[in-house]
């Protein structure tokens, strides 16, 4: 998420200008706001009210069309379009016309958090005057002409020829490098496309002639699930542009399917997006392109065959055990089937207490029922062709009492205050393969069994090491929460549970802290209270006792734990973070610091008195994952807000809303501001939008707030716990991630490297790694540092002043397989013109450690799950598990049995003398891995000849050895 600091102040300038009067001028400095607001003024700076706003959000890739939107600018020139629900990323594009004369085009592109804010300045309006012809020089009446962009469509700028072929066309500046006018006679197969240079404001529009030119016509097959056609199907079509964009839904129109199931449509170029529905039938919608109308042996033009599932009704109602019907149940629906790779449906019981659930045939689902907390027993269904199902009924029990004691596994004494970790489906795993159906579709991702997972619950043992747990049917995995042994029990029936559950081996010994006053502060500490927190657990331990010298004691955990301590006055406080198996812990107090802010409606972009922001401590335990330090404090309602309390340095997120940890866990969510608490006096921050929420008044929380020091190095980029314990080695950290240098600060800032490796500093300080590719950088980047012809990736090498020292080529794999390598970290030095895919790296990294007597830490991730899995392979492991241990980290499964592998290994791996390497893969998106890298860590000294190894291990695996690849 993106710090956000010093903006408030701008902000409030900008919007009080704004806001006295509609004839002030609008100054040049924007605050940043959410994608889609913006502000028009006119060529004097005055604010633009009740102008016309088209926008047009488009999506990430093109298997969806764009989505356009309209709205008006308020009385200070502003303007508010929110993106669509789903779209990720989105790109931002908008026309703005005050039907006087005047227009005005911008964009934004959300890259994550907040954007600077659009303002646009209405020009002049410009035109072109078009003549359409056909091929015989005949004119051609009725002609649709627009400029080359989506927005023409939306914003009413296409024009129509008259009777003699002429048009007078409004010019729309969308395009970089060129504008194009485009001439299409609807459902008749001509069009004519033509670049032109623009027209100047105030002088005579360009006359163009504009020559249309039959477009092939495609024809489309729709077929039931039997194969046999379709008759009266309706086939939207949305056509596409040269320029890749799709056009809007006021451009599109509909066909129906004759007796035959066929149907002709127009596309320009071959490209479009199609979608077919008929009642009684599953919609399906289609992305095609010009080889979907080839045949793939004698390439010569065939229908593009889709098929239509016939689809089926399920009526469902809930029921107690005593079989009355109950109310307000939501009804779940998971599966997959041979047409859908994954269907997932949620439907509210209506005023009857049952519900329809549409269901395509072929498939085969898991249906269940929630109410809160509760939820009924899952029943597996399978719906094949021709069959009718009746009716069902979900019965809800009465949860059952699941009573346990952790023991340890070193001397079989309960273990006390320790976190019961619980996970489970809700069928059991040897239900799932019957209910849930793997799809053999090329291009689709199967679906996974983690669709079917529950929520997760946790418990907490007493002083005896006793637990009990309340749980619905279904199958569960009960741990402790320190790598504990697994248990595995069913839920099927009212009678209570009992069972013991292995905890993991508990280090000895006590962690002695000592409470200090930090350089520089002067003062009584007064009443003092402690919270200390693992890494590894949502909860917090017990607090420790403070004895009156200053002194506290803690049991050595074997991850890192954070010590908070405040005083009751809140003028003093201070943090600690206590690596594992660590014995000792100072807590430095220092003087607390506030902040102040203002609250904006998010869609007046207003200061607004209603909203009541919430501040929250989370701290980053590592793997993308977030825990909270405390509850969130309320603020009371008002404009402006004054937090006091703050420790110097602390990172808060602050929110116009209650929010959950799972919000830190996804996306970067645009209502949170980030800011870090300042050394000393105060810190000015927002803007601050959101939508008012109902919360705790303030007088019944604590005054005070939980806060953390900076997070450790180790654990904000995610590399393994066990990575942090092994600093002793002499260790290359290389980082990279877009504009990101290489510092002196961020490998000190784990104290173990302030004396031991100080000679490092001289070896990383040189260089600096940017990642290019066409989504991360601006175009003035990308014209700067051009990308490979083949539309790969690049990784510049360059030194502390900006010079480029080498430029690295990545290739892509092909694009039928959909592979998504996006970004691969590799300090490899250009060899020749030959590029290397990632998963060829990969493998000669393991080969490589295997045939060289080395040892290789691996740590990977994935999308979903919140424990990264570290292997390290050792001598001893065959070639055998080194190859089927590449397979796994290569396929797009969850890889259910690498954590087994994993812990197998790394009881083996004794000898840590060899240099070693981390190649870290974290999640990239949704049910896709990418083989690309935080940090990579090795010998400095053997840089060189590791890389000379590593591609010449590459090149041999290609000629020798065969890895199974999808």
């Amino acid at each position: 998420m993106r710090l956000i600091s010093l903006l408030g102040l701008v902000m409030l300038v900008a919007l009080s200008l704004a806001c006295d009067q509609s004839a002030q001028v609008v100054p040049e400095t924007i605050p940043l706001g959410e994608i889609g607001f913006g502000v028009v003024v006119d060529q004097d700076g005055k604010p633009v009210a009740d102008a016309e706003v088209f926008g047009l959000w488009k999506y990430p890739s093109d298997i969806a069309p764009p989505v356009l939107a309209k709205t008006r600018t308020d009385q200070f020139g502003m303007f508010s379009l929110k993106p669509p629900p789903g779209i990720r990323t989105p790109s931002f594009a908008v026309v703005i016309r005050d039907h006087q004369g005047n227009i005005g085009t911008g964009g934004q592109y959300a890259r994550d958090g907040l954007v600077p804010m659009l303002r646009i300045e209405l020009v002049p309006e410009t035109f072109f005057h078009v003549h359409v012809v056909d091929q015989q020089g005949q004119a051609c009446p009725g002609v649709e002409v627009a400029c080359d962009s989506l927005l023409a469509y939306g914003s009413e700028a296409v024009a129509t020829t008259d009777v003699n072929g002429f048009a007078k066309v409004l010019y729309i500046k969308m395009h970089i490098n060129h504008d194009k006018l485009v001439a299409r006679l609807p459902r008749k197969g001509l069009s004519c496309e033509r670049i032109v240079q623009p027209p100047v404001s105030g002088e005579t529009p360009p006359k163009v002639v504009m020559t249309l030119t039959p477009v092939q016509p495609y024809q489309v097959e729709v077929v039931d699930s039997s194969g046999r056609p379709v008759p009266n199907a309706m086939v939207a079509v949305k056509r596409m542009q040269l320029s890749g964009l799709y056009e809007s839904t006021i451009d599109g129109y509909y066909e129906e399917t004759d007796a035959n199931g066929l149907a002709t449509v127009d596309l320009s170029g071959g490209r479009g997006y199609l979608k077919f529905a008929k009642i009684g039938f599953c919609d399906r919608p289609a992305s095609v392109k010009p080889s979907d109308f080839l045949s793939k042996t004698s390439g010569q033009p065939i229908p593009k065959r889709v098929v239509l599932p016939e689809q089926t009704t399920i009526e469902t109602t809930i029921i107690n055990e005593s079989g009355v019907a109950l109310t307000d149940f939501q009804v779940e629906v998971r599966g997959s089937g041979r047409w859908f790779p994954k269907i997932e449906q949620s439907r509210r019981l209506d005023d009857a207490n049952s519900c329809s659930i549409r269901l395509p045939v072929e498939s085969r689902i898991a249906i269940w029922a929630t109410s809160g907390s509760y939820r009924t027993e899952a029943i597996p269904l399978s719906i094949p062709h021709g069959s009718n199902p009746q009716a069902i009924q979900l019965v809800f029990q009465s949860p059952t009492k699941v009573r346990g004691t952790l023991l340890a596994v070193s001397n079989g004494q309960p273990i006390a205050r320790r976190r019961i970790a619980v996970t489970g489906n809700v069928l059991p795993r040897d239900q799932i393969d019957d209910a849930w159906l793997t799809p053999k579709v090329w291009n689709l991702d199967p679906p996974e069994y983690e669709q079917l997972t529950c929520d997760d619950v946790e418990a907490m043992t007493d002083d005896e090491g006793k637990f009990e747990l309340a749980l619905a049917p279904g199958e569960y995995h009960l741990q402790e929460a320190s790598r504990g042994e697994s248990v595995t029990i069913k839920v099927d029936s009212a009678k209570p549970l009992d069972l013991t559950v292995w905890g993991a081996k508990l280090p000895c010994g006590q962690v002695t802290g000592q409470i200090a006053l930090a350089d520089g502060v002067r003062a009584d500490i007064g009443e003092l209270t402690i919270l200390c927190r693992p890494h590894n657990t949502m909860r917090q331990l017990p607090a420790p006792q403070l004895s009156q010298d200053g002194t506290f004691t803690l049991p050595i955990a074997p991850v890192a734990q954070t010590v908070l301590a405040w005083n009751k006055r809140g003028d003093l406080a201070g943090s600690a973070t206590i690596l594992p198996h660590s014995q000792t812990a100072v807590v430095s107090l220092k003087r607390t610091v506030f902040v102040e802010g203002r609250m904006y409606d998010p869609e007046t972009l207003r200061p607004d008195s209603s909203l009541r922001p919430h501040i929250q401590l989370m701290v980053d335990v590592g793997r993308g994952k977030w825990m909270k330090l405390k509850e969130e404090l309320v603020l009371p309602s008002g404009t402006d807000f004054h937090i006091t309390g703050l420790i110097p340095g602390a990172q808060y997120w602050l929110s116009p809303r209650q929010f959950t940890v799972a919000d830190f866990n996804t996306t970067t969510n645009p209502d949170v501001i980030a800011f870090t608490a300042p050394d000393v006096g105060m810190l000015n921050i927002g803007p601050l939008f959101g939508t008012p929420q109902h919360g705790q008044d303030i007088s019944k929380l604590d005054t005070q707030l939980a806060f953390h020091p900076p997070i450790p190095l180790v654990t904000r980029f995610g590399i393994a716990a066990n990575a942090a314990s092994r600093l002793d080695q002499k260790l290359l950290v290389v980082l990279a991630d877009l504009y990101d240098r290489l510092t002196q600060e961020l490998l000190m800032q784990t104290r173990q490297f302030d004396h031991e490796h100080a000679d490092l500093q001289q070896a990383i300080q040189p260089y600096q790694l940017i990642w290019i590719d066409k989504d991360t950088l601006s175009e003035e980047d990308l014209q700067r540092y051009p990308l490979p012809n083949n539309g790969g990736s690049k990784l510049l090498v360059m030194d502390a002043a900006g010079n480029t020292l080498d430029e690295i080529p990545f290739g892509k794999l092909q694009e039928d397989n959909q592979w998504n390598w996006d970004r691969l970290l590799s300090f490899l030095k250009r060899h020749g013109s030959e590029t290397l895919d990632a998963l060829e790296i990969y493998e000669a990294a393991i080969q490589q450690a295997r045939l060289d007597n080395k040892l290789v830490l691996v740590t990977y991730g994935h999308y979903g799950q919140h424990d990264f899995v570290d292997l390290e392979i050792n001598l001893e492991a065959s070639a055998r598990t080194l190859s089927q241990f590449c397979v796994m980290c290569s396929l797009k499964s969850r890889m259910p049995q690498a954590p087994l592998i994993a812990e197998r290994l790394w009881a083996n791996a004794s000898d840590t003398s060899y240099p070693w390497m981390i190649l870290v893969a974290p999640e990239n998106g949704k049910d896709r891995y990418a083989l690309h890298s935080e940090p990579i860590i090795f010998s400095p000294s053997e840089r060189a000849s590791t890389v000379r190894k590593l591609i010449e291990s590459a090149k041999q695996l290609r000629r020798t050895m065969q890895f199974a690849r999808p």
